[in-house]
């Protein structure tokens, strides 16, 4: 889970081609996350340490969708 979060966190871009590969990446990688992270709510497991890189993952994942589907948009011709 802290590898994801590192390979994701650090990386920053305008929108365009690598915006939208890294979203793609990050959706598939949060797809396998349910191996590491059950989405169990706090108060089951308040204690579980990966809480915050999970959390801070989906968080990401939303900040870069509006980016991400735009430039899907424009490159399938869409907008």
């Amino acid at each position: 889970m802290t590898s994801l979060l590192r390979r994701f966190d650090t990386r920053r871009f305008e929108p365009g081609d690598e915006l939208l590969f890294a979203h793609l990446e990050l959706a598939d990688a949060l797809r396998h996350m349910t191996d590491m992270d059950p989405r169990l709510p706090e108060v089951v497991v308040p204690d579980w340490r990966r809480q915050p890189a999970a959390k801070r993952l989906r968080d990401m994942r939303a900040e870069w969708t509006p980016a991400a589907h735009a430039h899907r948009r424009r490159i399938a011709g869409l907008d």
